[in-house]
């Protein structure tokens, strides 16, 4: 077995169970050996893709390989081996011909506070012992200046650092240090792409955001020759992330003509051509799902549902409670409608809103959903809060019992 680091992003619980959820479904063997608020460290097997792997991820920053480990009890020129031409050029640091860029990042493993700070400072110096050691070999080298203690895959991508040089990663654990070089960083533009540049939006019902719906979808566990179906479907985020995703069949709905036919010129943007086959929309209520959809059809819900009316400042405990109940009959009539097209075996991804209130965690209750599915997350585990909102969503796995 090999080991890789992953970075993770924003949402580090959600970014974590999106990796695990896709190492299950492909059934590699592999082990969590460590994992931080910022990276988590698995042992997977030999025949591992690292890179094809990490391209269906929507939570992963950066990933690599790890090369080597220092426990902080070894002599510091063990330490300062990791910085000289032999240990890189041995290590596949260093290939091909022409000028050098590198960076180093230094990331949590769950290090003592006061170590990392110290080797936050010592980064400076890392990077100059790295370069020196390089330009004594007669290479040309240049390095990323990095305001913090690591350098983001913008950086990476932009000063071409993979292409023409290496990353070297830095995790620092309670009793070692991890190093390993960066072999993916998450494709950004792509991702602003689907975000941004849809021609289609309708920010009075809210945009979710495109990694979030990979991340959802690859919760679900199901396989590219699923049927999946979002009942909510919007202006079509879902629907365009499964379809860049390659799943087999895709089903979108929604009770607005104009979302049905948003979603039509998205998919008409993202394909460049009229709308395949496997992709069917159709201007429904969910609460009539079960009429328009054959029985047990369906192999995943992905969905985000409507959450409530817009908020213009931060609700109190009455206000919660009536979004809470005004939401209730739609979100059972939904799920009622659910088990009945849902295969045996079907998952169900769905958001909860949930707000902060007075420091307290306000959560919807799902009680009324646990007849006939089962909650296969734990609650308030997987929360998504976007800049300036009032409004948590809580993302939310269901399995049929």
């Amino acid at each position: 077995m090999e080991t890789h680091f992953f970075i993770l992003g924003r949402y580090p619980s959600l970014s974590l169970a999106e990796i695990i959820a896709v190492l299950d479904l492909k059934k590699l063997p592999y082990s969590l050996d460590f994992r931080s608020v910022e990276a988590a460290v698995f042992s997977v097997g030999s025949e591992f893709n690292l890179k094809e792997f990490c391209a269906d991820l929507g939570g992963t920053v950066k990933s690599g390989r790890l090369i080597d480990k220092v426990l902080y009890s070894d002599p510091e020129d063990r330490f300062q081996n990791l910085f000289s031409s032999t240990f890189l050029k041995d290590s596949g640091f260093i290939a091909g011909k022409g000028k050098i860029k590198f960076a180093i990042s230094l990331y949590d493993l769950n290090s003592d506070p006061l170590l990392l700070k110290r080797l936050e400072k010592r980064l400076t110096g890392f990077h100059a012992t790295l370069k020196d050691n390089l330009q004594a070999q007669n290479l040309k080298v240049g390095f990323i200046k990095i305001k913090h203690r690591f350098t983001s895959s913008v950086s990476l991508v932009k000063n071409g650092v993979l292409k023409n040089g290496f990353e070297m990663s830095l995790l620092a654990g309670k009793e070692q240090i991890i190093a390993g070089r960066t072999l993916w960083v998450q494709d950004y533009e792509s991702f602003t792409r689907r975000d941004f540049f849809k021609p289609a939006k309708d920010k009075r019902s809210g945009i979710m955001p495109v990694k979030l719906a990979r991340m959802m979808l690859n919760l679900a566990g199901k396989e590219r020759n699923s049927t999946i179906m979002d009942p909510f479907s919007g202006s079509g985020t879902i629907i365009l992330e499964a379809y860049e995703m390659g799943f087999f069949k895709i089903l979108g709905s929604d009770i607005s003509i104009k979302a049905v036919s948003d979603t039509k010129q998205n998919l008409a943007w993202l394909t460049g051509s009229k709308i395949e086959n496997k992709v069917g929309l159709l201007v429904t209520d969910v609460v009539q799902l079960s009429t328009k959809i054959p029985p047990q059809s369906v192999d995943a819900v992905v969905t985000e549902p409507f959450l409530g009316k817009p908020l213009h400042k931060v609700p109190d405990v009455f206000t919660v409670r009536q979004i809470f109940a005004d939401l209730k009959p739609l979100y059972i009539a939904a799920f009622k409608n659910f088990n009945a097209v849902l295969k045996k075996d079907g998952r169900i991804v769905f958001i909860f809103p949930a707000f902060q209130v007075k420091g307290s965690l306000m959560l919807f209750d799902i009680e009324p959903f646990s007849n006939n599915f089962r909650l296969l997350s734990s609650r308030s585990t997987f929360l998504y809060r976007s800049k300036d909102q009032f409004l948590i969503r809580e993302i939310a796995v269901f399995a049929r019992k």
